[in-house]
Parts: structure tokens; sequence; C-alpha cells
């Protein structure tokens, strides 16, 4: 008797697991994670004790707690706020090797709205700036 087609060996039942398989967490409303749900629902019930309204402005602060939004590159709303915040007071200089041009010509650095910032190499005047 000859064998049936259909036997798979145990290479055949090999899979492969996904890169995050740690982290899967299963979505459920909105693309939010029971963990998530859980939090919405704190920020909801204390207030609600109040007054309706400020259960759903506490349930609407609690979602921008936990939501990730990808107009923001990803992250969540306090995130992208305090990356913003960071950005704008932090006041490092940036420095660039100084790497000129062969010959006369020379080059403009301008910002965006064309406004000159600086220009280095020679102008065709032999003066360097």
């Amino acid at each position: 008797m000859s064998e049936p087609e259909n036997i798979q060996s145990v290479d055949d039942l090999q899979y492969d697991w996904p890169p995050n398989v740690l982290r899967y967490e299963q979505r459920f409303l909105f693309g939010l994670t029971v963990t998530d749900l859980l939090v919405i629902a704190g920020c909801m019930i204390l207030p609600m004790m109040v007054h309706v309204l400020l259960g759903l402005l506490g349930g609407l602060g609690g979602l921008l707690l936990v939501k990730r939004f990808d107009g923001l590159g990803d992250r969540r709303l306090p995130d992208y706020l305090l990356a913003r915040l960071r950005h704008r007071f932090d006041l490092k200089l940036v420095t660039l090797p100084r790497i000129l041009p062969a010959g006369t010509g020379s080059f403009e650095i301008t910002d965006l709205d064309g406004n000159l910032l600086a220009r280095f190499g020679t102008d065709g005047k032999g003066d360097n700036s």
C-alpha cells in the first residue's frame, strides 16, 4: 500500500511567531485595549458622581490621555505636547564642520522665508565671511 499524499512532516507544522508577539494586545473599541478602556472609565466615574457632563468631559480627557494619533506621529496627546515644549525651549547650538566649496564659489544658508542666515566661501571679492 502506498502512503497518502496528505501526510505532513513536523517541519510543515512549524509556525513563525510574529515579531511583536509579547506586546500584542487585542483591540476592542476605537483601537483601544482593555487597559485603555479601564483608564477612560476611571477618568469618567469620579467626575460623573458630581455631574453627567463632567463625567463625559472626564471620559474625553481620558481618551486623549491614552489614544495614539497618527497626525501627532503615532503619539498620545500629552507625549506630543511635552515633546513640543521640550523642542521649543531646548536651545542647543548645532556645530557643523566648515567645508567650503572649491574655487571662488560660495553658498548661503537661508531660513524658510528666504532670509539670509549665513554665507560661507568667497563671493568673488576676495573676502571670506
